[in-house]
């Protein structure tokens, strides 16, 4: 036997950091409470069981209406992306987004944390 062991590499493959234990930022408005904890943001409420129900109930009830609203947006979307060529709007996208100042650059899970704090105070 050799008197110098050989240590097992370990995988740094889907190791993932704890989220932090407290939120960066904490919105409220209602009954709903965003946080966001580094890249983690997390949606809760204070609601009971009846009027989670009731929610639920509203949300089913609604749901042809928004899935109709949805279908629209995304059908006006289409028809101005079909006015242009693909490779001139990809060109412009990774323009836009290769020259960026360092100093402002911002990561998109951050704008979608501001998209729901905006979200959340259309919805109350």
């Amino acid at each position: 036997m050799s008197k110098w062991k050989r240590k097992k590499k370990r995988s740094s493959g889907n190791r993932q950091s704890p989220p932090p234990s407290e939120p960066h930022e904490v919105y409220q408005h209602g009954p709903f409470q965003l946080e966001q904890m580094g890249r983690m943001a997390s949606l809760s409420t204070n609601w009971g069981t009846a009027e989670h129900e009731k929610y639920v109930g509203d949300v089913l009830t609604d749901r042809p209406q928004h899935k109709e609203r949805i279908n629209e947006k995304v059908e006006e979307i289409l028809s101005i992306v079909r006015r242009y060529d693909l490779y001139d709007l990809i060109a412009a996208v990774a323009a836009n987004n290769t020259f960026v100042n360092p100093e402002s650059y911002t990561e998109s899970s951050q704008k979608i944390c501001l998209l729901m704090r905006s979200t959340l105070k259309a919805w109350c």
